[in-house]
């Protein structure tokens, strides 16, 4: 049995069919979209996580990657290690 048929549908049929398309588009168009598509989906409130201590603890250290007071690490290299950690 594939994996595939092991993971319960979870995209319509034309979804499915946008897949390709959509994962040939650059990263940052990718992530345009789906920002988009999120607030789309549960209206855009301004608020990135529902909680605004959250939302301001994730603004403060944003400004700060990219003013260049604070260094940003890889995603991958994140997930890596928190998915040592919570093994």
């Amino acid at each position: 049995m594939s994996p595939s048929t092991l993971t319960p549908k979870l995209l319509s049929d034309a979804a499915e069919k946008l897949k390709p398309m959509l994962t040939s588009l650059p990263t940052s168009d990718q992530v345009a979209l789906a920002d988009w598509l999120y607030g789309h989906a549960v209206g855009d409130t301004g608020s990135m996580t529902g909680d605004p201590e959250l939302d301001e603890i994730l603004r403060t250290r944003t400004e700060a990657i990219l003013n260049g007071t604070a260094k940003g690490r890889p995603g991958p290299e994140v997930m890596a290690e928190l998915r040592e950690r919570f093994k």
